[in-house]
């Protein structure tokens, strides 16, 4: 798993799930109609021309199935359990994360994040999904992104789930096309769940108390 959770502890998110079970923030796949709408914002030049689709260049929480299967979009390099994104560079490149939101792996993404951007900023770009309550909890390593949208509690239809990991009092709508046809989509989101977007012209929040005000 990509996850990094202490084994035993309870994170305040994982409680507020109540139709998967455990593990169920690791692997949780945005719907391709959502992600192919934010490629075409904010997506590669180069992703378009070698794939013929609107992309990202580099998707970093994949898993070892292939497109189509497994929680995975079309990016042309796919970083997965196999090959971890955390030893590459995330520089120079339109990069894309949809991690387990877990605090602990989204803290590290965050980190790496920032720190790889300082290598090559004119050419680095990021887009991130996160819970929205980590926008305040991570505040200080959000200083020079932006929020471009945030799915409220309750959306359905934009994250699926493996249907064999699953459980539920009701039948759960298959993901098909957005998802493959070994997921279900997750009945509505359990907590708001946010995009995050840096480039080299995204603004500096004047200080990070502002930033959380902001987002409050």
């Amino acid at each position: 798993m990509w996850a990094e959770v202490p084994e035993g502890a309870a994170s305040a998110l994982t409680q507020t799930v109540s139709r998967v079970r455990t593990g169920e923030i690791c692997d949780w796949m945005w719907a391709r109609s959502e992600y192919a709408k934010w490629a075409f914002l904010k997506g590669s030049p180069a992703a378009l021309a070698k794939t013929g689709e609107h992309n990202f260049d580099i998707s970093l929480f994949g898993d070892d199935l292939p497109p189509g299967v497994g929680n995975n979009q079309t990016c042309p390099v796919r970083y997965s359990l196999s090959d971890s994104c955390w030893g590459h560079l995330w520089a120079g490149a339109y990069i894309y994360g949809n991690p387990p939101f877990d605090r602990l792996t989204c803290e590290r993404m965050l980190k790496k994040a920032n720190r790889d951007f300082a290598t090559d900023p004119e050419h680095t770009v990021f887009l991130f999904l996160i819970p929205q309550s980590h926008l305040s909890t991570f505040r200080q390593h959000l200083i020079h992104w932006e929020v471009l949208h945030v799915y409220p509690a309750g959306t359905e239809g934009i994250f699926s789930y493996r249907r064999e990991h699953t459980y539920a009092g009701r039948p759960l709508q298959s993901a098909g096309s957005e998802g493959g046809g070994d997921r279900v989509f997750i009945a509505g989101t359990p907590f708001p769940v946010a995009i995050i977007y840096r480039d080299q012209y995204t603004s500096m929040r004047f200080t990070p108390e502002r930033w959380c005000a902001e987002i409050q």
